[in-house]
């Protein structure tokens, strides 16, 4: 006999998508997506949501911890890539160049105007 994988949908609220999404890009791009699509339909207009499960905001900061000052990124000037500030905000995190969650949680702290929206 075949056997099949039971696919479960997730109940709605809770965490649709696996932590390792968030390494993947294109995991991560679905998200959004799926995220902005929701709103879409809801007919409302979109409220800011961070684009990670609110667990993330609960991992401890060590009490030594400081906000490196990111470069911010508005998505609007034509001589800044995103490529070229994805790139600048890592070599800014090296010092938690461990802590994936971490860098995902403070990307939003370099982003400004169009590209935060």
């Amino acid at each position: 006999m075949e056997q099949k994988a039971e696919h479960n949908q997730p109940e709605l609220g809770q965490n649709q998508h696996p932590v390792n999404a968030l390494n993947d890009m294109g995991a991560l791009q679905r998200i959004i997506r799926e995220m902005m699509e929701l709103e879409a339909r809801r007919g409302e207009r979109p409220t800011y949501r961070k684009p990670y499960p609110a667990y993330i905001d609960q991992i401890p900061l060590s009490p030594s911890f400081k906000v490196p000052n990111f470069t911010l990124f508005n998505g609007e000037d034509t001589h800044a890539s995103s490529v070229e500030h994805i790139g600048r905000f890592f070599v800014q995190c090296i010092a938690i160049e461990n802590n994936p969650l971490l860098k995902l949680r403070l990307f939003g702290n370099s982003l400004s105007g169009q590209a935060f929206t």
